[in-house]
């Protein structure tokens, strides 16, 4: 898990460089990075998500608030 998690990271820090601060994605960038095969039309869709993750409602969101839902996408219920 830890290495899971590490990898997680240099991803985000990847993305987040580019956007100009390494250590924060805008909704913009994460859009593009992390959900680009949502079409344009659900855009209210990725608002919804992005509101969910921006804890401190500061407009951009660091890698703590991306976790939970990063673990929700990518990890499915042991039934």
């Amino acid at each position: 898990m830890l290495k899971s998690l590490l990898k997680l990271k240099r991803i985000f820090s990847k993305y987040a460089s580019k956007g100009g601060d390494p250590n924060q994605l805008s909704q913009n960038e994460l859009i593009e990075k992390e959900f680009p095969d949502i079409p344009k039309a659900s855009l209210e869709l990725t608002d919804v998500v992005f509101k969910e993750m921006n804890k401190n409602n500061d407009g951009k969101v660091c890698f703590e608030e991306c976790i939970p839902i990063q673990i929700k996408r990518h990890i499915q219920p042991v039934q």
